[in-house]
């Protein structure tokens, strides 16, 4: 399964397999903006994310959902799953609260 990741809403924006996601891909208007859909995955399939600059990648196990919470690397595609599914709440349950020392939380004044 691949998942095209919004940075602006933290969320997934678009998933599918290989096939899914490369008609995903070529009907976008934006496309131009980026590599060609085919090097878009193949960059994903090396190293986790089509990022250029590192985001996503194998090594990050996990990603910001909606200013929420942390949500597992591991558990995306279930998450990805239950939000086709209409069952957004059932995603808030898979995530890890913010740690105190990330900067995600207000400061007190």
């Amino acid at each position: 399964m691949y998942v095209e990741w919004s940075t602006v809403v933290d969320v997934p924006t678009a998933h599918g397999d290989r096939a899914e996601m490369l008609r995903i891909l070529h009907a976008d208007p934006q496309a131009s903006r980026h590599a060609a859909p085919e090097q878009r995955l193949a960059q994903a399939d090396k190293v986790g994310s089509s990022s250029q600059v590192g985001e996503f990648w194998w090594d990050d196990d996990v990603f910001v959902f909606r200013q929420d919470g942390m949500l597992a690397r591991k558990d995306l595609v279930r998450a990805v799953e239950l939000l086709a599914a209409g069952r957004d709440d059932e995603v808030l349950a898979l995530l890890a609260p913010f740690d105190d020392d990330e900067d995600n939380t207000e400061e007190a004044e």
